[in-house]
């Protein structure tokens, strides 16, 4: 957790027994770091058409697939050119999010399972 902080101390009783006043100030916001390991959940995303396998992939969350960074796929079967290899569909374009490489999914193109 990072405590941004601009220095004044907090008012008398409004905090819990436990805390440090030293540490503790009025105007801290509390922020979430990003983790640094990355997600668990590997899922295999398949071609809606064909059932072929296209990628194994690390997924964060538990929303739809909307996209994929290149870094997180651990398996491509494909050629690189976001096509199936069985039946030619493009299930996806190439797109910068947040400064990495990524696939944007084409809606109801790809099928992830577990």
């Amino acid at each position: 957790m990072f405590v941004f902080c601009a220095g004044l101390l907090p008012a008398p009783g409004r905090l819990g027994p436990s805390t440090d006043r030293k540490q503790l100030h009025r105007s801290c916001v509390a922020q979430a770091q990003p983790s640094k390991k990355g997600p668990d959940k590997t899922v295999k995303i398949y071609c809606a058409k064909c059932q072929e396998q296209l990628y194994k992939y690390k997924k964060g969350g538990k929303g739809s697939l909307v996209k994929c960074f290149v870094e997180r796929i651990v398996e491509d079967a494909t050629e690189g050119d976001l096509k199936c290899p069985e039946c030619g569909t493009e299930f996806a374009r190439p797109a910068m999010i947040r400064g990495k490489p990524a696939n944007k999914i084409i809606g109801g193109k790809v099928i992830m399972r577990k």
